[in-house]
């Protein structure tokens, strides 16, 4: 989703499409290497051992995202009320 909202933040509205379709082919190949890495796991280790390890690389991997990418837009901005 972060990396979704900035695209739409970083890119022209003409180039929508294409940086889509190129962010679409990546996080499809990127999948392959984890479904390799946790077959390669459970062949070597037991079903609980490798779920720790899958969650504990998926917790530090989502902490590093929300830690490395800024807030996005103007969500982030508190809002006043002048009367």
């Amino acid at each position: 989703m972060t990396t979704v909202t900035l695209i739409q933040e970083w890119s022209k509205p003409a180039y929508y499409t294409r940086m889509f379709t190129m962010f679409f082919l990546a996080s499809n190949g990127m999948m392959l290497p984890s479904i390799l890495i946790s077959g390669w796991l459970l062949s070597t280790l037991t079903i609980t051992e490798t779920v720790a390890i899958m969650a504990t690389i998926l917790i530090v991997t989502g902490a590093m995202g929300v830690i490395t990418f800024p807030r996005i837009g103007i969500g982030g901005k508190e809002e006043t009320n002048i009367q």
